[in-house]
């Protein structure tokens, strides 16, 4: 939730680095556990006051009450150190470990190649003006 905290003290300070690192922990333990998955909470109409209109819920990744300037892509994210992450697509393997850290430029995934796989490997990274760019270890 983006709402953490005695009386939406994130509103209120503009500090929603609470709400992003309970994102974050949610989001690590999926990749501890190689898990596939798709973050689905975006509620357009989504204000400080009401979260998402429903059940007193406040679970929206973007909110009009945080956009700052609508030219901007990301204006309006909430929690996106933690939600735009780097993941693998495709494996010529068995992926084995998967890691990030939201407060560095550090992603490992670790897998074992299988080698009667015949495909090319692509391998893209991208970030987020935010975002150190990231990474690539052989």
């Amino acid at each position: 939730p983006f709402d953490l905290g005695p009386n939406k003290w994130g509103y209120r300070t503009g500090d929603l680095s609470l709400e992003t690192v309970a994102l974050d922990s949610n989001l690590q333990a999926l990749d501890m556990n190689l898990a596939s998955f798709t973050l689905w909470c975006y509620t357009p109409d989504n204000s400080n006051k009401r979260g998402d209109n429903w059940n007193d819920e406040d679970l929206s990744v973007f909110s009009e009450d945080q956009r700052g300037d609508p030219t901007d892509l990301y204006s309006g994210g909430r929690g996106l150190m933690a939600l735009v992450r780097p993941y693998a697509f495709r494996t010529a393997g068995v992926p084995i470990r998967m890691t990030f850290a939201m407060t560095r430029p550090d992603r490992r995934f670790t897998f074992v190649f299988e080698e009667s796989v015949t495909t090319t490997t692509t391998t893209t990274a991208t970030t987020t003006a935010t975002a150190a760019a990231p990474t690539i270890i052989p």
